[in-house]
């Protein structure tokens, strides 16, 4: 059938409707990717945050006493003095050798080095020594220092192989830092360095002041005591 519109009749834009054209797709701003990718980055931040977070247990003790480690981390002054309780105690559970170990194979050691030793006769598989700075320029060991030497014993920890190691609160009484600042410092540089093969980081506090300071340092980062 054949039709005519005749010279009367008003074409209005309903009756003749045009063709919905489908809308060319834009290509994304380099700003938009930008943020895309950092919203990524931090999602996966925070979720690495919480992984490492769940391998990490607080301990209130001995570091000599922890049963289940098979690495223990212990720190001298970067002039070579071993003369601190702790170190006493880790030097006589392990033996002359360790000692002799430590002046032979140190040599003019920067703050926040690490060494590695076996465990000789303490039961440990290996002790991790970190170099701190001198107590004399405990104005001038800035938060670095610290930070350094808990991230130093992790990368030693991670190169041996370690999966399950104990560390003391560092920091506290020979140079002097006040608790919350060396439990958020010694908390920082651990857990951004836990490895997928690590099982175990143990803070052992040597008294309930180190412990609270340490526990609310964790609990802030989200963490929950197992």
């Amino acid at each position: 059938m054949f039709s005519f519109l005749s010279n009367k009749t008003k074409v209005t834009k309903s009756k003749l409707a045009k063709p919905k054209l489908a809308k060319p797709k834009t290509a994304k701003s380099k700003t938009q990717v930008t943020k895309e990718e950092a919203a990524r980055a931090k999602v996966a931040e925070v979720r690495l945050m919480k992984q490492n977070l769940g391998r990490v247990r607080l301990a209130y003790g001995r570091l000599m006493d922890q049963d289940g480690i098979n690495t223990v981390v212990m720190s001298i002054t970067d002039d070579m003095t071993l003369e601190s309780p702790l170190n006493q105690t880790i030097l006589e559970a392990a033996g002359p050798k360790l000692e002799d170990d430590i002046l032979e194979h140190i040599y003019k050691p920067k703050p926040g080095d690490a060494y590695v030793f076996s465990g000789y006769q303490t039961g440990f598989t290996n002790i991790i020594v970190v170099v701190k700075p001198q107590a004399q320029n405990a104005e001038l060991a800035e938060d670095r220092y610290l930070l350094r030497s808990y991230r130093s014993a992790m990368d030693a920890a991670r190169k041996i192989g370690a999966d399950k190691i104990a560390f003391p609160g560092m920091g506290v009484e020979y140079l002097r830092f006040p608790v919350t600042r060396a439990a958020r410092l010694a908390v920082d540089g651990i857990v951004e360095k836990i490895y997928p093969e690590m099982q175990e980081v143990r803070i052992v506090c040597k008294d309930m002041e180190l412990y609270q300071a340490f526990y609310d340092r964790l609990q802030k980062l989200g963490w929950s005591a197992q």
